[in-house]
């Protein structure tokens, strides 16, 4: 029979059983939930009663003496005495409140000024009520009266005082409900959280001094409040105030400011690559470089020609006959030459496009597939892969910046960040097959507006997605509805264990994308590392790892050599001009860096990398080790190039984009009007 278990509600080792001292249990009594919830009862009460005592009297001061009667004095000495009988009731109960947690707590209890001030005024308010009390228990005659009522006049002044620190109490007091609902709520799920906070619950107690309660304290309403991972910027470094102002409203707007288990290792791609390899240990890049043929070789072998299968294995006997073409332009001498360079971060995406005729999609998932040797790890269809890709490249629009080129870039970000050992080493064929996929997938359809003109302009995709990641909900939505049709659907033959996995791993990377989970994603990462979780990681850990490796791949633009990254920077801003001139023409506020006549490209890009790239890219180039190095030397060329020459830094690109000229850009982008090119399925 199965047993319910509970969670000790106290921290000790395992199997040591404390015995506590006097202080420490008066800790335990002072710091239970039925103990602080009648003290905020009676500290309430009290509040009430010295407010009435107050008013009463006021009345009586405020009235003319001629017109102010012995009876009415008379009233207001009875009422004084109930009073005051009343309130040395609630005086003793708290000169012995604070007596005990004085005890308890020692030091750490003086610290807070407002329990000094508190303690003080209630021992100054015993002496009062000595002094008075006679006067107030007097027969009642003329003098007797005089006297007290003076005296009162002065103990008001005693009383409002007392009021302010209540009120300071009753405002404590509040936070201390909220943090005990908020604990009982936890104890009712019988959640983990529940184990944290008695563990720092029974660490509070012990604690000696008020930084270190302090401390513990913070830890607590962090865990409690839900917001762990909320990241606080403050954006003053330097810059103007018109530039923090349109920077904060900027990360604003993108929102910037199941069973665990250890992962299957049975289809783990380098343990086959290992053995195919005669079991040389070989790192993650150099597997991939062990697969790139030399060109002068192949150049200089017979007729000129390359033979099939020394660069790329081809596909040509496994493809129907009307996509036979699509290995012909794989294996041709142009696109082989850009391939070559697959696995350096240098790579150059537009010359592929280029090379392939605007067909960098399809060329850049087969030449990984191919590679890797997916296709014989799974149970690929290489006719429905071919197919998907080439819709893939459909969907896309021609804007300036989310278009099919940045997609295949994100494709080869993706890729070279898992095949860094730190991330390579937990990974399975089917990871990095949907990944390729999802970098793929990640933008499709995306109609060159960000999530907030959606919501802004109440488009129907953001009404059907309730404001909520509404382009990365798209790109997912349209995607897998694709694979409806059977026969351009790139997992046809996969198991349904294998396809779960697969869209949950895509599911989770795509919605990752959304730049308003960016801190969140660097505030949990970090947290991971600190933790060595991936050491030996579960599988919720190789998905964080996953989804970071696709917004890494996807913010990478200013981590290029400065040829690449200037490019996707003029591109980036002219679609982010032509979404401001969409929202002018529809009546809207042009959202930060999106005007054209007033919009400095160079600071727009400076406070950008500095803000969000910079920081993230510092602690992912840390975590994947020496070989990425020069990614974080890139950032930091490039913010110090911005920052040193702004628009100047892009020579006379910058003018052309300001008129609404070219600035050069390849025939394959064409910039359209952006919400237009946004159609529904």
């Amino acid at each position: 029979m199965l047993k319910r278990t509970t969670t000790v509600s106290t921290f000790h080792p395992p199997g040591e059983k404390r015995k506590l001292s006097l202080r420490q249990r008066l800790r335990i009594f002072t710091d239970d939930r039925r103990v602080e919830g009648t003290s905020i009862i009676i500290v309430l009460i009290y509040f009430l009663l010295i407010l009435l005592n107050i008013v009463v009297p006021e009345v009586m001061f405020s009235t003319n003496d001629s017109r102010v009667t012995v009876e009415w004095r008379h009233f207001i000495i009875v009422w004084q005495r109930a009073f005051w009988i009343i309130d040395l009731v609630f005086l003793l109960f708290f000169f012995i409140e604070s007596v005990v947690r004085i005890y308890a707590w020692g030091m750490i209890y003086l610290c807070d000024v407002i329990n000094i001030i508190d303690f003080l005024i209630i021992f100054g308010s015993f002496v009062m009520l000595w002094v008075v009390l006679p006067y107030t228990m007097a027969g009642g005659d003329e003098s007797s009266l005089g006297t007290a009522l003076a005296l009162l006049r002065i103990f008001r002044v005693f009383r409002i005082v007392r009021l302010i620190v209540i009120l300071i109490k009753v405002k404590k007091s509040r936070e201390t409900a909220q943090l005990m609902r908020q604990k009982a709520k936890f104890k009712r799920l019988g959640s983990p959280v529940e184990r944290v906070i008695d563990i720092l619950v029974g660490l509070k107690r012990k604690a000696e001094s008020i930084v270190e309660r302090d401390h513990v304290n913070f830890m607590i309403e962090a865990v409690v409040s839900g917001d762990l991972y909320t990241v606080h910027m403050g954006l003053n470094d330097g810059r103007s105030a018109s530039a923090d102002s349109s920077m904060d409203q900027f990360l604003r707007d993108g929102g910037a400011c199941e069973t665990r288990g250890n992962a299957k290792k049975g289809g783990n791609i380098k343990a086959r690559a290992v053995k195919k390899r005669n079991s040389l240990r070989l790192s993650a890049s150099e597997q991939l470089k062990q697969q790139v043929v030399d060109l002068d070789g192949i150049k200089g072998s017979e007729g000129g020609a390359h033979e099939q299968g020394d660069v790329l294995r081809s596909l040509h006997s496994r493809l129907a006959h009307e996509l036979i073409w699509v290995d012909t332009m794989l294996q041709s001498e142009p696109v082989l030459a850009v391939l070559s360079n697959l696995d350096s971060w240098d790579f150059n995406i537009f010359e592929l496009d280029r090379a392939s005729g605007h067909h960098p999609i399809v060329m850049i998932v087969l030449a990984y597939v191919i590679r890797l040797d997916l296709d014989l790890q799974l149970p690929i269809d290489v006719n429905n892969l071919v197919r998907f890709a080439l819709a893939l490249e459909a969907g896309y629009k021609h804007v300036p910046f989310h278009n099919m080129v940045h997609a295949a870039d994100v494709v080869h970000g993706t890729a070279y960040f898992m095949m860094q050992d730190a991330v390579y080493k937990s990974l399975t064929a089917l990871d990095l097959y949907c990944m390729i996929l999802g970098a793929a997938m990640h933008d499709f359809e995306h109609p060159g507006v960000n999530n907030n003109f959606l919501v802004a302009s109440r488009h129907e995709v953001a009404i059907l997605y309730n404001d909520s990641s509404v382009l990365e909900n798209f790109h997912l939505s349209s995607s897998f509805m694709l694979m409806r049709d059977e026969k351009v659907n790139p997992f046809a033959g996969f198991s349904p264990e294998q396809y779960r996995d697969a869209r949950s791993t895509i599911v989770l990377a795509i919605l990752g994308t959304d730049m308003k989970f960016h801190f969140d994603h660097l505030v949990k990462f970090k947290t991971r590392v600190s933790a060595g979780a991936f050491e030996e990681p579960d599988r919720k850990d190789v998905q964080m790892l996953l989804a970071v490796c696709m917004h890494a791949a996807d913010v990478s633009n200013p981590a290029k050599r400065w040829e690449l990254s200037s490019e996707w920077s003029c591109r980036v801003m002219e679609e982010f001009f032509q979404q401001g001139e969409q929202e002018a023409k529809l009546g809207l506020l042009v959202s930060p860096f999106m005007d054209r006549a007033k919009t400095d490209i160079g600071k727009c890009q400076a406070g950008f990398i500095s803000i969000l790239i910079k920081p993230f890219f510092e602690e992912w180039c840390s975590f994947l080790g020496a070989e990425c190095k020069v990614i974080a030397s890139n950032v930091d060329e490039n913010v110090k190039r911005w920052a040193e020459k702004a628009e100047a830094a892009l020579g006379g690109r910058a003018e052309k984009i300001h008129s609404r000229l070219p600035w050069g850009e390849p025939p394959s982008i064409v910039s359209q009007s952006p919400v237009e090119t946004l159609d529904m399925r």
